[in-house]
């Protein structure tokens, strides 16, 4: 009977232990690279490989350097083997004042600050049906790309 209780309690333990371990995709394979704009790295952006066709999307976002590392669950897990479009962007929103900044100019102008949003990056890149980049992650691959983007 002691014996019948440990199982039981370690089966328990094993669940509950399982059921907090962090979600993973199978098969995902380590994909990194760097964004160059105007022939220097670009800080900053989002870049978001869309599966062509059915798969799972990763995204990842450029450090100082330019480079990036893909996430698809996980931080810097990579992405799924496949044939992917590529999608960078980077905005800047101008104009975004401080809460107590935002009452003092309503108060001055009697309306709220005009806020925008300024993309720092050509707009083509931002969506797929526009973005001509393209990525194929391959298993067993380098999977290291580099994206030099123009007007």
């Amino acid at each position: 009977m002691r014996n019948l209780v440990c199982l039981l309690v370690l089966a328990q333990a094993s669940f509950f232990l399982g059921c907090n371990s962090p979600a993973s995709v199978d098969g995902v394979v380590p994909t990194k690279g760097t964004v160059n704009y105007q022939g220097q790295p670009v800080a900053g952006a989002t870049v978001t490989f869309a599966p062509d066709g059915s798969g799972r999307a990763s995204s990842g976002f450029t450090d100082e350097n330019g480079h990036f590392e893909m996430t698809t669950l996980q931080p810097n897990d990579g992405a799924m083997p496949g044939k992917y479009k590529v999608l960078i962007s980077k905005s800047e929103v101008v104009g975004a004042l401080s809460h107590e900044e935002s009452i003092a100019y309503m108060e001055k102008n009697g309306k709220e600050p005009t806020i925008s949003i300024k993309e720092s990056l050509p707009v083509k890149y931002k969506t797929a049906k526009s973005s001509d980049l393209t990525a194929d992650v391959t298993e067993g691959g380098e999977n290291d790309f580099t994206f030099d983007l123009a007007d």
